[in-house]
């Protein structure tokens, strides 16, 4: 079982500690860690552990350390 934030709770979490835009409908695993002035594009998915240090596009899965894209989707059904 993989524990996840939305994006309203970790929206606040990076509105009080950095320059991050977190746009709507992104879940972020647990540890995943935000470089500042990062953005993350509508409905993407970080994974757990993952170390994200550039720009996420909307619609896509990124893991790793450091994050990359493993696959893209249609958004929200």
């Amino acid at each position: 079982q993989h524990t996840m934030v939305s994006s309203s709770a970790a929206s606040d979490v990076y509105k009080r500690q950095s320059s991050c835009r977190i746009d709507e409908g992104v879940y972020i695993g647990i540890g995943a860690v935000v470089r500042d002035n990062i953005s993350i594009g509508h409905h993407s998915v970080i994974g757990a552990g993952a170390a994200v240090v550039k720009d996420i596009p909307a619609n896509v899965a990124a893991v790793g350390v450091p994050a990359t894209f493993t696959s893209e989707h249609d958004g929200p059904t």
